[in-house]
């Protein structure tokens, strides 16, 4: 726990004593100290376990027949598989015919970035998003207000932002929006701006070049009604979303809900900015949070791609990233690799228990 941000931060059991007394805040870079124990030191919780919808018939053959039977196993699906003697659950990024390429580092399913085609389909268990920024809990907030010309006339006067302890964000009346931008800061380079990373604090041991990542969201409370525009920087060009809040009522504007837009006061050091352009606002708990990102590793083999996938070839991926042991390693999985589907209910027909990894 962090005595600072007041976050918990869950770090595999496995972590040595010596890498866990050094850990830092993946929030606000700070040094905790805290051991495996009792008194008033965190212990341990066992690892979650998931329900499994298993397959009749494992056959090659028959896999095609499988997926229409119990309904197709589509893009972003969680699946348990058996590799190697060991069971593990995975999910499902390209199919039989999908093709993989690169670009720089990154995956992409018939030329969509993996990330973006799972955020698309209609899965039951969607890609996860990591917390980045939790307002609130900053002594020292890292928004602040910025008169920007945007084409608005010249006699406007840019309203200010007003940062109420607790987080709490309100507006002085004026007769223009003025944006509200949050700056990203790096814990690892002493808190210097720069741009969100793809870091994964539980993986307390990994020493690893980071990455840039720019598929964002910002969630808050809205303690009035009010239309905000909240602008997303992008490698694939900036973009504008816009939404309408009710009082008393959480909201949650993602990069995916935008408009490609110019002119936006967004930059990699510099990713959000929000603006209200109707009603008065106030609102609190902004919280910034980052998509899971699927990259190659500097150990994985990039002469297999381009990869076209045959009738019966599946690529898998596994959320930790960094270190999941999938398709980026083992390769194409086939078909009668794969016992069955992850469900969220009961289901009726026999069933693995499954560990996750």
């Amino acid at each position: 726990r962090c005595d600072q941000c007041r976050l918990i931060w869950l770090v595999d059991s496995s972590t040595k004593q010596s890498t866990l007394s050094g850990l830092s805040c993946g929030h606000c870079g700070q040094q905790m100290d805290h051991q495996w124990g009792d008194g008033n030191q965190l212990g341990t919780r066992p690892g979650d376990f998931v329900k499994a919808e298993a397959f009749d018939v494992v056959s090659v053959e028959t896999m095609r027949e499988i997926q229409l039977a119990n309904g197709r196993l589509e893009t972003g699906d969680l699946v348990a598989v058996q590799w190697e003697g060991q069971l593990h659950v995975k999910r499902v990024a390209a199919k039989p015919g999908d093709e993989l390429t690169l670009g720089k580092s990154r995956l992409f399913v018939n030329r969509v970035r993996v990330e973006d085609a799972i955020i698309e389909s209609d899965c039951l268990f969607p890609l996860p998003w990591m917390m980045v920024d939790d307002d609130s809990r900053r002594r020292e907030t890292r928004w602040s207000a910025r008169s920007i010309d945007l084409g608005e006339p010249s006699s406007t006067v840019a309203k200010r932002w007003i940062r109420e302890d607790g987080g709490s964000w309100s507006q002085a009346v004026a007769d223009a929006p003025c944006w509200l931008i949050y700056q990203s800061r790096s814990n690892q380079r002493g808190g210097l701006p720069a741009p969100v990373w793809d870091d994964y604090p539980f993986n307390t041991s990994l020493a690893r070049k980071l990455f840039a990542v720019d598929r964002l969201r910002l969630r808050g409370h809205a303690d009035s009604e009010f239309v905000c525009e909240v602008a997303f920087w992008s490698e694939d060009g900036s973009v504008l979303a816009r939404q309408a809040t009710k009082s008393g009522e959480d909201f949650c504007v993602r990069y995916y809900d935008g408009v490609p837009a110019e002119g936006l006061p967004v930059s990699p050091q510099e990713p959000i900015a929000i603006r209200v352009v109707g009603g008065e606002p106030l609102f609190s708990s902004l919280i910034v949070e980052r998509l899971i990102e699927h990259r190659l590793r500097p150990q994985d083999d990039r002469q297999c791609y381009p990869l076209r996938l045959g009738p019966d070839d599946w690529f898998l991926l596994g959320d930790n990233v960094p270190v999941s042991i999938d398709s980026r390693s083992w390769g194409p999985i086939p078909g009668h690799r794969i016992l069955g589907r992850v469900l969220r209910r009961q289901p009726s027909s026999r069933r693995f228990v499954i560990p996750m990894r």
